[in-house]
């Protein structure tokens, strides 16, 4: 598949979420938010880890803001990401969730920048993801940025799960190798940790 072809495909497909996601109630994606929450609490790798990677969630994703919350309460360490100058995402610790938050790139919240305290992403357990859209593959469609190709690129031993509602689950998403995979994908309606490979 040539440049871009793939490149279309992948515009095509942000579209075509954007517009499904976006068709949804906000009534609607706090009910789904819920019911993602409740499986989370349930689910054993996520209650046997000690150091968690979040997200800042925009409107047309999850709400992770109950999750991070969660986590807290149960004493993890918990990191959620912010944009540096070097066009990377750099992962700092937040001990109350949203007061340690600032307004970051893209309007998205990012935590309190603490260079002593910055963490990579081997070092975490668990890691939660963002996308427009995952296949059961475990490929993913971010926004077009790369920011968290660059960053799972270098994930160690940290399982990473995509977050989405059921609408973020299609059949397949165009990739290339550059295009980094998530491990599990968790929505309202279930977890997949058993991601088929290629």
């Amino acid at each position: 598949m040539g440049a871009v072809s793939l490149k279309l495909r992948k515009q095509r497909l942000r579209l075509k979420q954007k517009s499904v996601i976006g068709s949804l109630t906000p009534a609607g994606k706090r009910a789904k938010s819920g019911r993602i929450l409740s499986r989370l609490k349930r689910w054993g790798r996520y209650l046997g880890a000690d150091r968690v990677l979040f997200f800042s969630s925009l409107s047309d994703e999850p709400d992770t803001c109950a999750m991070i919350q969660d986590a807290l309460k149960r004493g993890k360490k918990v990191y959620l990401p912010a944009v540096e100058k070097d066009a990377q995402l750099h992962l700092y610790p937040v001990r109350s969730w949203p007061r340690d938050a600032r307004q970051g790139a893209f309007g998205i919240a990012e935590p309190q920048r603490r260079k002593r305290a910055r963490a990579d992403l081997s070092e975490m357990q668990l890691a939660f993801i963002p996308g427009l859209a995952f296949d059961r593959k475990g490929r993913r469609l971010g926004r077009g940025q790369g920011f968290y190709d660059r960053l799972l690129k270098d994930r160690g031993e940290a399982l990473c799960v995509g977050v989405g509602f059921q609408e973020h689950l299609v059949r397949s998403v165009p990739s290339s190798r550059r295009d980094r995979r998530v491990q599990a994908i968790i929505t309202e309606k279930s977890i997949h940790e058993q991601i088929q490979r290629v």
